[in-house]
């Protein structure tokens, strides 16, 4: 039984010390794309607020989950991510309100683009990252959230961005 516990701990052992040996990552506000800005107004400030939050919590989530230490830090990797643009699978309250024909049953083919720009310290570019997913079949958007599309994408896209991390770290 010796020599299993002795293979725990050496695993355990190696797994903390790649997490403690993980450069800092600071993530700036996130930004919005002029192909979003063009929507704002449509889909109202209040939704594109929503999703901006959504795809920060999504990150932070995503990195502190796989070892990444997010910090406020002039001396970390820098992380500046562009929402590019989002399509609702239902309609926003403020298209609801200006369309008095649409209904929340109305669906639609939802997702996201999103992208980001990694630096390092000195503030030279180390990477990029672009993702975008969008539903396929309408069939795939029945019983979703406005913005459950969206959502998927933002996690697959901090599931890449923690990747691409992990590589630009080492």
């Amino acid at each position: 039984m010796q020599p299993v516990r002795l293979l725990f701990a050496l695993i355990a052992s190696l797994v903390l010390s790649a997490t403690a040996q993980a450069a800092p990552i600071t993530l700036e506000p996130v930004q919005i794309g002029e192909n979003l800005a063009e929507k704002t107004e449509e889909y109202g400030a209040r939704d594109v607020e929503r999703l901006i939050d959504e795809l920060t919590e999504a990150v932070t989530r995503r990195l502190e989950r796989d070892g990444h230490d997010v910090v406020m830090d002039a001396g970390a990797i820098r992380v500046a991510i562009t929402l590019e643009d989002a399509w609702p699978n239902r309609p926003t309250s403020e298209q609801l309100g200006d369309r008095p024909g649409l209904s929340l049953r109305s669906l639609s083919l939802g997702g996201a683009r999103v992208s980001a720009t990694l630096y390092d310290a000195a503030g030279s570019q180390i990477g990029e990252i672009n993702y975008s997913w969008r539903t396929h079949d309408i069939s795939d958007s029945v019983g979703r959230a406005t913005w459950t599309d969206a959502e998927r994408t933002f996690d697959r896209f901090a599931r890449n961005l923690s990747a691409e991390l992990s590589r630009s770290a080492s």
